[in-house]
Order: C-alpha cells, then sequence, then structure tokens
C-alpha cells in the first residue's frame, strides 16, 4: 500500500536547531547531546556574523521590495531608514485616497474618499494648496474621516491625495532600480541610476524640474550605527509634489536574537546555513583537517546549488540598451 503526502509546505527549522545540527557535524557534540549556554551563545553569533556576511553577496531575492518615496518640491537629498524625518515605505504599506471637502488652515478632522487600511498612529500625509505634502500622525480613524495629531497648516482643497502608512522603511543595502511614480495617474516613468562619480560631476545639484536620475548612498549611520541612514539623491530637484519615486530596495537579513527564531531566510537555505555555520565554527572546535575539508566542501556545494537557484530567472542582453534605466 503506498503512503499519502502530507500536503502541507510549512516546515522550518528555528535556530536552536540549525545551531545544534552544526555543532554536531562538527563533532563538538553527540547524538542526542545538548549544547551548553556558551555553545549556544557563540554559535548565535557565528550565525549573525555568517548572515551580515552574505547579505553582501547579492543572493537574496526574498529580500528585494517595492518601495516608495514621496518627494518635496526644491528637496535633493532623503534619509531613508528608521528615525528619518522624511516620508518612505513599502509599496504594499501605502494607502493612498482623496479629500472629499476641504480641508481650511488648522482642521484636525479630515473627510477621506476612503479610511480602510488607516490605523491610529499611522503617518499621514497631504497635498496642500501651497504645493506641498504636509505629514504628520493619526489620532483617530473613522468611516470616511481621520483625525490627524496636528492640524494643516494651510488650506487642502477637496480632492487632493492623501497617502497613509503605518512603518518607516528600513535603510536599503542598495537600490539598483527607480521609477518617476506620477501620483494622480499611478504612471511611472524609469529613472537613470547613477554612479557616485557620475551624481558628483553633475554640475548644479539644485537644478530644478522633473526628476530623471538618481544616486542612493547606503551609508552607515549618521553619527549612530544603531540607526543607520541611507541617502536618496534625486536629480534634477524636483519643483513640485505631484510624484514620489518607485523604487526595488535590498534591504539586509534580519538578525538571529533568540535560539527560538526562525531565520529570514527561505527553507530551501536550510542546509547552507547549518553547513556553512559548521565551517565558521570549526576553528573554535579544533575540527581536524581533514574533516574540515569535508565540511567546507559540503557547506561550499549547498552555498553554490542554493545562491545558483536564487536568482532572478530573466534573460541578460549585452550590447546597448535603450531603455533609459540602463546606462
Amino acid at each position: 500500500m503506498s503512503g499519502t503526502t502530507s500536503g502541507t509546505y510549512s516546515y522550518n527549522q528555528q535556530v536552536v536547531t540549525i545551531v545544534t545540527g552544526s555543532l554536531r557535524l562538527c563533532g563538538a557534540i553527540q547524538e542526542n547531546e545538548t549544547p551548553d549556554a556558551s555553545m549556544l551563545r557563540d554559535c548565535m553569533d557565528a550565525l549573525n556574523a555568517l548572515i551580515k556576511g552574505w547579505s553582501v553577496a547579492q543572493i537574496h531575492v526574498w529580500c528585494e521590495a517595492e518601495c516608495i518615496l514621496f518627494l518635496q518640491p526644491l528637496q535633493n537629498q532623503y534619509k531613508l531608514g528608521t528615525g528619518s524625518i522624511d516620508n518612505a515605505c513599502l509599496f504594499q504599506d501605502l494607502t493612498q485616497t482623496t479629500l472629499t471637502a476641504t480641508a481650511t488652515m488648522g482642521a484636525t478632522v479630515l473627510s477621506v474618499a476612503s479610511s480602510t487600511g488607516m490605523l491610529v498612529g499611522d503617518n499621514f500625509g497631504v497635498q496642500l494648496d501651497l504645493g506641498v505634502i504636509y505629514w504628520t500622525t493619526l489620532t483617530a480613524v473613522s468611516t470616511g474621516s481621520v483625525t490627524l495629531a496636528y492640524g494643516v497648516p494651510s488650506q487642502a482643497t477637496s480632492g487632493a491625495i492623501c497617502f497613509d502608512y503605518t512603518t518607516k522603511l528600513v535603510r536599503p543595502l542598495r537600490v539598483p532600480e527607480g521609477r518617476r511614480y506620477l501620483y494622480s495617474t499611478q504612471i511611472e516613468t524609469p529613472l537613470i541610476a547613477l554612479s557616485r562619480f557620475d551624481y558628483d560631476y553633475l554640475p548644479n545639484k539644485y537644478n530644478t524640474g522633473t526628476v530623471t536620475q538618481f544616486f542612493y548612498d547606503p551609508q552607515q549611520g549618521r553619527g549612530a550605527y544603531s540607526t543607520p541612514i541611507g541617502l536618496m539623491n534625486v536629480w534634477p530637484t524636483p519643483s513640485d509634489d505631484t510624484a514620489g519615486v518607485r523604487f526595488v530596495a535590498q534591504h539586509a537579513i534580519q538578525d538571529v536574537t533568540s535560539l527560538t527564531n526562525d531565520v529570514d531566510f527561505p527553507v530551501e537555505w536550510l542546509a547552507p546555513l547549518r553547513w556553512n555555520l559548521a565551517v565558521e565554527i570549526a576553528p573554535e572546535f579544533d575540527v581536524p583537517g581533514d574533516r574540515f575539508d569535508r565540511l567546507k566542501a559540503k557547506a561550499d556545494e549547498w552555498f553554490l546549488r542554493v545562491s545558483a537557484w536564487d536568482r532572478e530567472p530573466e534573460s541578460v542582453f549585452f550590447g546597448y540598451a535603450s531603455q533609459p534605466g540602463y546606462r
């Protein structure tokens, strides 16, 4: 009699399972033996260091996300990251609507076409008649209206576009491409991604007009590594508030902070993590040379196998490209 398949696809391993498996591969513990607290702590440190190193390997398409930056007139540089005063978020986190009644100066209760998806504490922006987006937070949400923490500083006419999102964008590691995004029509136009030198060589970075190019500087923090901030530079400097920048951001792989965490990897990466962690910790446990060589060979095999699969499947073309997003 043949068996039946499970019908499930949710298998995963917690950090403690990966770490314990790596220790067994090294021979540091035996089958059914439990690692002590210091072993687990050291292995978690090594696993975090391994993950951070892999963050720059461009192997993780699951860490690429569609994002949006809200531009302001006469501002050519924007800070991206937790704690930034500028506004950017995951595109899926954005709720866009319009005013259904004119909001006069000082108004805190705004009538909107839809408040679906909005939450108390969200970041909320509205286009003012002055031609800028005013940002504050929400203190109350009801059907067809929202209440602002601080009233609008000047009038916003009925039909003005409003924006709502919950969480600030985490600092991207890279921004490989971007598009100008017209709020009113949702039309997107590819932007040219500049290198640092290309951007530096622009003679006047404060020319105003329609944004056609950008340069992203990932930085590592503005005086405090605990709150890293990247810098998005756009050119020309936007002349109005009618468009933002939609872009693909490569964000960092999440830390492991507890033995009960799942790792921020697809399940296909569980074996590569276990074998490569074994290689990382092997010197700390005086693994013999021949055993280390076998570990290294298997770790390399798993890494190459899975990283070769974890790529965009589209074709690559060489030669002149007419699309403005390519150099």
